[in-house]
């Protein structure tokens, strides 16, 4: 990302950041992968997690001003196979979001993920000093498959997250369920491959303007915008966010 189209706010998170990823790298050699023993593992690599957070920014799915925010004022976000908790940990630490919570079936990510949180925050602000938030995002062992949409919808998350990226269909589609089930959460961002059958599974064909029982009233679901291009830790390639909305409306017959 070229520093001359970034906010002044952008070039502060940005700086902050270059510093956090350095300390992650740290942690990796250390051993803090993030792989585990059930499922998947991936995730944007913390460039990119930036890019798409100052596309949301711009885009008003999340607060532009959160340098500034006040505590009890802010974005909830819960992340649906969150491994040990990165993206939640950048956010956190940046002061962009008020709380975050996730959710991961493998018991051993879900441990790595309390003792990577602490060993971050403990190098980042003892060690190096950083003007970070101190507290660590929530990675709670959960299976998707039987995740109700009661339990999320108890955080009062705005926004959903989701690395879906090799994720069988039947998760992905539960993913979508809870999104349309939950009123509080207005947008869902998934990370997968770059093709648009990828995230068919969440809710059909992306295009299409969904009338689920789930929905609230006059609501549906549209894929707002992609934004490509993002490269994952440890591997070559990119992947691409799909960016969905709530709106008002009603739906096509």
């Amino acid at each position: 990302m070229c520093a001359a189209m970034l906010s002044r706010n952008e070039e502060a998170l940005m700086s902050i950041m270059k510093v956090i990823k350095n300390v992650d790298r740290i942690a990796r050699n250390e051993g803090f992968s993030g792989e585990g023993i059930e499922g998947l593992y991936g995730t944007i690599g913390f460039n990119g997690q930036m890019v798409l957070t100052f596309n949301l920014m711009r885009h008003g799915d999340l607060p532009s001003n959160m340098l500034r925010r006040k505590p009890g004022h802010g974005p909830v976000v819960v992340d649906f196979g969150a491994g040990i908790g990165r993206p939640l940990l950048l956010w956190t630490m940046l002061n962009i979001v008020e709380r975050a919570v996730g959710f991961e079936l493998d018991a051993f990510k879900v441990t790595g993920a309390a003792t990577y949180t602490e060993w971050m925050l403990h190098e980042a602000v003892h060690e190096r000093g950083l003007p970070v938030r101190r507290e660590a995002p929530r990675v709670l062992q959960r299976d998707l498959l039987q995740l109700s949409p009661a339990e999320v919808a108890a955080h009062r998350p705005t926004l959903g997250y989701s690395f879906c990226a090799g994720v069988s269909p039947k998760p992905k589609r539960r993913i979508g369920d809870i999104f349309r089930a939950v009123e509080s959460m207005r947008v869902l961002v998934v990370v997968d491959y770059g093709k648009r059958n990828a995230v068919r599974a969440l809710f059909g064909d992306p295009e299409e303007e969904q009338q689920g029982e789930q929905q609230g009233p006059g609501e549906r679901v549209v894929l707002h915008r992609t934004l490509r291009g993002l490269k994952p830790v440890g591997n070559n390639g990119t992947y691409t966010a799909y960016i969905f909305r709530k709106e008002e409306g009603e739906p096509r017959r």
